[in-house]
């Protein structure tokens, strides 16, 4: 039996009023992973067309995700729809911003540009599908420290619970809601799980990949969400104190328009199909192979640059560091591979934080 024994922990778990206690605790992640045959044996045999292919990047079942096929479906429900469109302008970047300068047409890289405002990090979603929201929280969090040197934690659990009727915090949503929300009422400041930065954190486990350590905790927490207008701490003073935002766009004209907008604007966002396939992925760059559609996907384009003859978007996910390169990968670029040349977002952050009435959802 092939086995991978991950190194002993002693982790003491804080949450509400239960103290998890896990204790020298060797987990084998192949014989829990094996504990669903079917599941194991098609991640293997989607690992091996792609590595026997040798078509440009590589495939690992270390890195597969511990659920079931439905399951992991409810993990990628962002919709993929234009009936939000409505709602804000459009901008093709092509011809309304500056050409890119000759030295940064074949490489540019925010996260190098701006390396202490760490534009590659992102949390791990969890077992809530909660990208549509993480994301764009994430995007103003960069361009404030971009721009203004502004370093602050902006909270995805205040958009996850906040934004309705249409969205449905952990089952579905889509940025433009978010960014909407935030537009019209901001959104206070807040870190990862248990990370006690500022008002409100998030409250899901960051589990659903990281090698079967969280696994069980993850399969049976709830995720249920509701709006609440107080911080965790039940402060509701410091809840009045909002980031804002003073636009954001759809950005049309493919390839080079979005370039065009990372290099003058910073990150994006885009809606990208999940395949099975993707989930495995290591590194090198990305192009589907194999595997069944599991759904759609919110993630941040932060650069692009060339490996082996292959052009590329530096694209970062909401699934951990144990996914790709510490939750980036390299995803093909200039054919819309994953649909994510077809639906980009940028927004633009108001630099001051303002007193904003609460909301009621």
């Amino acid at each position: 039996m092939r086995t991978s024994l991950i190194k002993k922990y002693s982790l003491f778990l804080l949450l509400g009023t239960v103290l998890l206690t896990l204790t020298n605790t060797e987990i084998d992640y192949k014989e829990m992973l094996a504990s669903n045959t079917a599941i194991s044996d098609l991640y293997s045999d989607i690992k091996d067309l792609v590595n026997e292919s040798n078509d440009g990047w590589t495939a690992d079942i270390k890195v597969a995700f511990n659920f079931t096929k439905d399951k992991l479906k409810e993990l990628f429900s962002t919709f993929m729809t234009n009936q939000y469109d409505s709602i804000t302008s459009t901008v093709n970047s092509k011809d309304t911003l500056n050409a890119i300068p000759e030295e940064s047409v074949d490489l540019f890289d925010l996260s190098e540009k701006y390396s202490s405002c760490q534009i590659s990090v992102l949390m791990d979603q969890g077992r809530c599908s909660s990208d549509w929201a993480s994301i764009p929280v994430s995007i103003i969090k960069d361009k404030l420290c971009m721009n203004n040197g502004i370093v602050v934690s902006v909270s995805a659990q205040d958009v996850l619970e906040c934004t309705n009727p249409d969205a449905n915090g952990c089952t579905k949503g889509h940025p433009l809601l978010a960014l909407n929300y935030i537009k019209n009422f901001g959104v206070v400041t807040g870190g990862t799980f248990l990370s006690n930065e500022g008002c409100k954190n998030y409250k899901f486990y960051d589990c659903h990949h990281i090698q079967g350590i969280f696994s069980n905790l993850c399969l049976n927490q709830s995720i249920s969400t509701s709006c609440s207008n107080v911080c965790d701490n039940g402060n509701q003073s410091q809840y009045i104190e909002k980031i804002n935002i003073s636009n954001y766009n759809i950005v049309t004209g493919g390839e080079e328009s979005i370039k065009r907008e990372i290099y003058n604007n910073g990150p994006v966002i885009a809606i990208i199909s999940v395949f099975q396939d993707l989930l495995l992925y290591v590194d090198g760059v990305y192009s589907f192979k194999w595997g069944s559609q599991l759904g759609f996907a919110t993630v941040k384009i932060i650069g692009w640059g060339k490996v082996n003859g292959l052009n590329y978007w530096k694209v970062v996910f909401p699934w951990g560091e144990t996914f790709g390169k510490n939750g980036v990968a390299y995803i093909l670029r200039g054919i819309d591979m994953l649909n994510i040349e077809s639906v980009i977002y940028s927004v633009y952050p108001q630099t001051q934080v303002a007193s904003t009435s609460t909301t009621t959802n």
